[in-house]
């Protein structure tokens, strides 16, 4: 389950790394989103 949720981080962070420069306007959304998935990944992980 834990390489699963990895897998999903590094998906999610080289989205945003790609839309980051494409659109150079949504840094604090990119920061919200980043947050929210760390957080949500340490709930998780501390839960089990």
């Amino acid at each position: 389950m834990e390489t699963a949720w990895i897998v999903i981080l590094l998906a999610v962070f080289m989205f945003l790394g790609l839309r980051e420069r494409t659109h150079r306007g949504s840094t604090h959304l990119t920061v919200l989103v980043v947050a929210g998935v760390t957080l949500g990944f340490l709930f998780l992980r501390l839960g089990r």
